[in-house]
């Protein structure tokens, strides 16, 4: 799990999967960045501000440059 700061403050990142926002193993996101064609349009990327709270901050994942999570 990445750390981050989110509006100055300790945050974690997570990349989870749509739906079930179980999180995707970093082997697992590589082996869909190796299959042609690649699609990540179920993953997404999660900012957690206290992980004592069960909230989150999610957005779809994109890599920069690409418009729908598909390259």
């Amino acid at each position: 799990m990445e750390e981050i700061s989110l509006n100055g403050k300790p945050a974690k990142l997570k990349n989870l999967i749509d739906g079930t926002y179980k999180e995707i193993s970093e082997a697992d996101l590589d082996a869909r960045y190796n299959k042609e064609p690649v699609d990540l349009t179920d993953i997404l990327k999660c900012f957690i501000p206290d992980a004592k709270k069960d909230t989150a901050f999610c957005v779809p994942f994109f890599e920069e440059g690409e418009e729908d999570g598909m390259s």
